[in-house]
């Protein structure tokens, strides 16, 4: 009987690593099937089979070159099911099941009435059935969110939104405070904890975390998504309540005692807690480049960046079981954060295909506001500035100064000669003498006549 090979454990690959969490099931262990010449097979009372510790079993119908029994030979790996985990298919699209009472919201806090300042149609399709909205110029932030709360007819156990533009300091909330079940957003925070211990030198990007080096755990944590590593990640902080106390205190942005009970045993996060960790997050972008560049790549064209056009959009998406929420920065002229969750959203539209629809009419809303934000007069300033300065300095007034200066000399002379003067430059005496002599001669002829 030939020998059998063992193939090599391949790397992980990036579709579906292997974990400590997940290891594959072995294979190979048990011996070969009996032949005519092999010994019976064991029964109850024969010694149990060999395990991944005890050496191969030789064969009796064709002699083998022995093993070292010190140096078995290891199983045969199986791949993982090529699947995503139930927990996180985003291409499921069967009707969510009604919530069960550990999945229901938790409302906390008040959520102002949704109004709109008029009754617009804002919602458009193209010919390519891409959404697209004209927003009114009046408008602000919170009555474009008003506007499809009131128009999908979304209530304060379905959603939940908070959307933010830290360079204008406007702000909106409805009804902020409520916990949902946060599905794979719960990365975004996790990861950034991690990162920053990295920038300080405390941990490497070699280190080991689910069976891989740190670098690849938050390629497959951020856009892939993977369960397994980012538990492993989160495990590795200790318990699950000493995890959850350190990302509300490092991002959070609230007290212990401003967030449930339930925060700290289940996946529950709010808007507002999210949008304080996007906050942290965009305050110091320049410290979490790669992150940023992951949440770009990102389950792309799917939620927030489903009709985003060419605005770049960083996101962490995550759905679970009807729950289907999005957290991101849009970068727009003047970036914006939002934060949106549903739960079991699905008539008329799923909650993904709203939250991509909101995503864009809040781009729709932020440019322009944006250009309607622009000083008016930028671009007549220089009209305005340039009649002034021709008023003020005429370019008439230089030639006449250059053709004085050219022709002072002449003109001297020639009002020299017409009218004698002390501006002339003539000697004085030149004409008080003749005048002298001529007086004194008229003088001596009238003496001489009366002789």
């Amino acid at each position: 009987m030939p020998n059998r090979t063992t193939p090599e454990r391949p790397p992980p690959s990036p579709q579906r690593p292997t974990t400590e969490t997940d290891p594959p099931a072995p294979t190979e262990t048990a011996p070969p099937a009996p032949t005519e010449t092999d010994p019976p097979a064991p029964t109850e009372t024969d010694p149990p089979a060999p395990t991944e510790t005890d050496p191969p079993e030789p064969s009796g119908a064709e002699p083998t070159e022995p093993t070292k029994p010190t140096e078995p030979e290891p199983p045969a790996p199986t791949q993982p099911r090529p699947t995503v985990p139930p927990e996180e298919d985003p291409d499921s699209h069967t009707e969510p099941v009604k919530p069960e009472s550990r999945d229901k919201a938790l409302v906390r806090g008040d959520a102002p009435t949704p109004r709109v300042p008029s009754d617009e149609q804002i919602e458009f399709k193209d010919a390519n059935g891409r959404y697209y909205y004209k927003i009114p110029e009046t408008w602000t932030a919170g009555d474009v969110i008003n506007w499809f709360i009131l128009h999908y007819e979304l209530d304060r156990e379905n959603f939940a939104i908070a959307f933010y533009c830290p360079e204008t300091g406007e702000r909106y909330g409805w009804n902020e405070d409520t916990y949902m079940i946060g599905a794979s957003t719960y990365k975004l925070p996790l990861n950034m904890y991690y990162y920053e211990k990295q920038n300080a030198g405390e941990w490497s990007a070699d280190m080991k975390v689910g069976g891989m080096t740190l670098a690849q755990a938050h390629y497959y944590s951020i856009v892939l998504s993977m369960n397994p590593i980012s538990q492993a990640m989160f495990k590795r902080l200790g318990s699950y309540d000493t995890y959850r106390s350190l990302m509300l205190e490092h991002y959070g942005g609230m007290d212990k005692r401003e967030v449930p009970a339930e925060y700290f045993s289940q996946n529950y996060f709010s808007p507002r807690f999210m949008i304080n960790t996007l906050s942290y997050l965009y305050e110091h972008l320049d410290e979490f480049e790669e992150l940023h560049d992951y949440m770009l790549q990102a389950m792309q064209d799917r939620y927030l960046q489903k009709y985003r056009g060419s605005v770049e959009v960083a996101h962490k998406y995550g759905t679970l079981q009807g729950h289907e929420n999005d957290v991101g920065i849009v970068f727009t002229e003047q970036p914006f954060l939002v934060a949106i969750y549903t739960q079991y959203v699905y008539t008329p539209i799923r909650g993904e295909e709203l939250i991509g629809r909101i995503g864009t009419a809040l781009i729709a809303y932020q440019t322009q506001r944006t250009e309607l934000d622009k000083p008016e007069p930028t671009e007549e300033t220089p009209e305005t500035e340039t009649p002034g300065t021709e008023e003020t300095v005429p370019p008439e007034t230089e030639p006449p100064v250059e053709t004085t200066r050219e022709t002072a000399p002449a003109e001297t002379l020639a009002r020299a000669a017409a009218s004698p003067s002390a501006d002339s430059g003539t000697p004085w005496y030149f004409i008080v003498f003749p005048l002298l002599i001529l007086v004194g001669a008229v003088a001596g002829i009238v003496v001489f006549k009366k002789r």
